[in-house]
């Protein structure tokens, strides 16, 4: 008869997986910093990627003594702070207009329970809508991105936003 011997147990120096590399989890600000230019929405090297040399209308809206409020956020008692349009004052409806402020109480939940295409994004929640410019053959695609008590909301007609609201919240939360 013949017994088998059982194997030696591993010693300290005897690697029994791979080894585990910590990943460095990127860090965010918890404090948003709304941009006071809209020049200074998107990283500088990236400017002209976003927008061209299409013009640029800017309105610093803390300089307004009312303020502003766009008709077609879903929230109460949050403004505007500053508003970047870029359009060619000679189009039709093409172009993109950008407004970053603060919300108002509640404006997630509201905007949650809205019939907006909605999902978790980036920290906080985006929505989408689209709808028909009328009267002209194109889609106007409405974007609001809410993080904490900070709001970013962009209107497209005609205008390309591929990576736009990334570099945006990259740049108000240091994402």
């Amino acid at each position: 008869t013949q017994s088998q011997q059982p194997e030696p147990a591993p010693s300290a120096t005897t690697p029994t997986s791979a080894p585990i590399t910590p990943t460095a989890t990127p860090t965010r600000n918890t404090v948003a910093t709304i941009p006071t230019t809209c020049r200074g929405t998107v990283p500088a090297d990236d400017y002209d990627r976003f927008f061209g040399a299409t013009p640029l209308t800017e309105i610093d809206q803390t300089q307004e003594s009312t303020g502003s409020d766009s008709p077609d956020i879903l929230w109460t008692g949050g403004s505007a702070a500053i508003t970047c349009v870029w359009a060619d004052p000679s189009a039709d409806v093409t172009g993109l207009t950008m407004d970053i402020g603060t919300t108002g109480p509640g404006a997630a939940e509201r905007l949650a329970e809205s019939a907006w295409d909605c999902q978790e994004r980036d920290g906080g929640r985006m929505c989408q809508l689209t709808v028909r410019a009328e009267p002209y053959p194109v889609d106007q695609t409405t974007t609001v991105f809410i993080r904490d008590d900070t709001f970013i909301v962009i209107r497209q007609a005609a205008f390309p936003t591929s990576g736009l609201l990334g570099a945006v919240v990259g740049e108000i939360w240091g994402d």
